[in-house]
């Protein structure tokens, strides 16, 4: 929670996009790992994992077969795992997609410390990486360090325009910092992108509400549960808000 409001953040782990060269895995682990990446590849992390396991017995110095077991738990959401096969490897090896993994396993684990400094070494190692950045900000978010998130999720709109999530965050910076026209403007911009993203319209909602305005929160709203929005507080918070204002019929019939 972030004052009376919950706190709406998109978070994004990073798709594996390592250019695999054979030389860096021994010959004789090669073969597992070629079928770990194979089932990685579509969405088999289970078993995958056997396999990069396997690969990693038989060459334990391979940082790259242990980057893609790292990238196999967090699909699975198992942080911790993922954490301690990140952290075997020296942090000087992990690329910069498995530094930007590192920091949001910590954040899913609620260490926001370590996912802040693991994140901001994955923006030192590549400035522009995009999702570090949006992810960065999060973290600052969460760590209400509304400054430090607005610079980093300014610099991810500044270099990727089109990135929907990435003006939902900084409008959601821009409210921390009772900048609720500017916080406005980015959630629409987020919603021009793509107009799919429920939260985006719960943000819109909640900025309203600040400002007392209860139709056009009540729209926004009514948006939200519209879009499918799936948090159980804040379809809560939606339909007791529109219950208030007598608008039951903009609430969906299982929910009222």
């Amino acid at each position: 929670m972030f004052g009376r409001f919950l706190l709406i953040i998109i978070m994004i782990f990073i798709p594996m996009a390592f250019g695999i060269a054979a030389e860096e895995i021994s010959e004789s682990a090669y073969a597992e790992f070629k079928k770990g990446e194979d089932l990685a590849n579509q969405g088999k992390y289970e078993e995958a994992i056997d396999h990069f396991k396997e690969a990693s017995k038989i060459d334990p110095y391979s940082s790259v077969v242990k980057e893609w077991l790292g990238f196999c738990y967090i699909n699975l959401g198992k942080y911790d795992d993922a954490i301690t096969t990140y952290m075997s490897v020296s942090i000087s090896k992990l690329s910069t997609d498995s530094l930007a993994n590192l920091g949001y396993s910590y954040f899913k684990k609620n260490n926001l410390p370590s996912a802040i400094a693991y994140l901001s070494k994955a923006t030192a190692k590549d400035p522009n990486h995009k999702f570090a950045l949006n992810n960065l900000g999060l973290a600052y978010i969460a760590n209400k360090e509304a400054t430090e998130a607005e610079t980093c999720l300014r610099h991810a709109t500044e270099l990727y325009p089109d990135f929907a999530e990435a003006w939902n965050n900084l409008g959601i910076a821009l409210r921390m910092k009772g900048k609720a026209d500017e916080a406005i403007e980015c959630y629409r911009k987020a919603i021009s992108l793509n107009p799919n993203i429920a939260d985006t319209y719960y943000s819109m909602a909640v900025v309203y509400k600040l400002k007392e305005m209860k139709k056009e929160a009540g729209d926004y709203y009514a948006k939200y549960l519209q879009k499918g929005g799936d948090n159980q507080a804040k379809i809560a918070e939606a339909v007791g808000f529109l219950r208030d204002l007598g608008r039951l019929s903009e609430i969906p019939k299982e929910l009222r």
